[in-house]
């Protein structure tokens, strides 16, 4: 048998879902699993972490609400989809609370999972943080101050849900949080760990400068000296009315090197300063991007992550929720659900508002984890 599966349950009960569920782990092993990643919606939340840890108190289990729920087993916009890994991995995890105001209080809980691990070679991190504080960035700092040193790489998501009701939460062996970063350290018994990102954006090729920002509150007053709604529509000859609708087409594009750390807009304020969702640093290198060629970005995700992993065992896949409502709208989410389901085999989604990679927090991406 495999070492993971995955389990899509969209029953009309609660309950039901979990029958579903323990009948599908009754026919994919025989073994107590060691991990346990899950998503949900809002509603049936807390009562599925109860649950899946009261069946599975030895397992480390970490989850979050999630705009959609997808794995290799099916997808939709309610329901339970729960991933379960038996063998092959070592695993330990933590909380990190006060997330708005002091999340370095909690150096020492990495610290000690990191200490409680084996080896730290073939290791990754995978954290879920609620949505809404504007703390992902506080949270990531804290996690480099120890996960840096030691060379372990992360990737995670902004907890997700219905965009009426966005009530975010995570959950960590049971316990519900609404304002705090779970997280589980996962050190690969039998093979390496691929990290990858995928942008579908590029460059418009017009670049200029955040010059009056407040990185705490994600606000850039100015660019190039000049308020910011005010220059972004001389600089695209884009009534002021229709600006937003324009900057959520073309989100903006942190050029750092090579790098493209994709910010999408949430909204214009009346004094003509732009809010967004991730921070923007003063004296940033900045573009407006365009969409590429769907189709060839995840030609070139599919070789890039072959090329290190040709036949992953499981893969952990964070997808913004705005990508998702893009592949919809474009008549492309079948596709896109159809080619991870093709080309990664078994994997466990989540569709969260901000994705985090390698200590970097960003919107409208897509970054996932490939276990050899």
């Amino acid at each position: 048998m495999k070492r993971s599966f995955s389990i899509f349950c969209h029953e009309k009960s609660k309950e039901k879902n979990i029958e579903r569920f323990l009948s599908q782990v009754k026919t994919n092993t025989t073994k107590v699993p060691t991990l346990i990643l899950f998503s949900s919606d809002s509603d049936n939340f807390s009562f599925y972490s109860t649950i899946l840890h009261n069946l599975f108190p030895s397992a480390q289990i970490i989850g979050s609400t999630s705009y959609v729920m997808f794995c290799d087993d099916g997808n939709d916009y309610s329901g339970l989809s729960v991933f379960c890994v038996t063998e092959g991995v070592e695993c330990t995890s933590g909380v990190i609370l006060n997330i708005q105001r002091n999340p370095m209080k909690f150096k020492k809980v990495i610290q000690d999972a990191v200490d409680s691990l084996s080896e730290k070679t073939n290791t990754c991190c995978f954290e879920v943080t609620t949505a809404f504080s504007n703390s992902e960035e506080l949270v990531l700092d804290t996690f480099e101050s120890v996960l840096g040193k030691n060379y372990i790489p992360l990737l995670g998501t902004s907890a997700g849900g219905n965009y009426e009701n966005p009530n975010t939460m995570v959950s960590l062996n049971g316990k519900v949080f609404d304002e705090a970063c779970v997280f589980v350290l996962i050190h690969n018994l039998k093979g390496k760990i691929t990290l990858y990102k995928e942008n579908l954006y590029k460059p418009m090729n017009q670049f200029f400068t955040a010059t009056d920002v407040d990185c705490d509150k994600r606000i850039v007053y100015e660019y190039d000296s000049i308020p910011a709604a005010d220059f972004l529509s001389n600089k695209y000859d884009i009534p002021k009315n229709k600006l937003f609708d324009f900057l959520k087409e073309h989100p903006l594009g942190k050029i750092l090197g090579d790098e493209v750390h994709v910010t999408e807009i949430d909204k214009i304020n009346e004094n003509g300063s732009i809010a967004y969702f991730s921070k923007i640093f003063k004296m940033t290198k900045l573009s407006l991007l365009e969409q590429g060629d769907l189709f060839k970005v995840w030609r070139q995700t599919t070789l890039a992550i072959k090329s290190k992993v040709p036949e992953p065992s499981f893969n952990i896949i964070v997808n913004c929720c705005s990508r998702i409502n893009f592949y919809s709208k474009k008549n492309e989410l079948d596709s896109f659900f159809n080619l991870l389901k093709n080309e990664y085999g078994t994997y466990i989604g989540f569709s969260g508002f901000g994705e985090q990679f390698n200590y970097t927090h960003l919107n409208q991406t897509m970054v996932l984890a490939a276990f050899e």
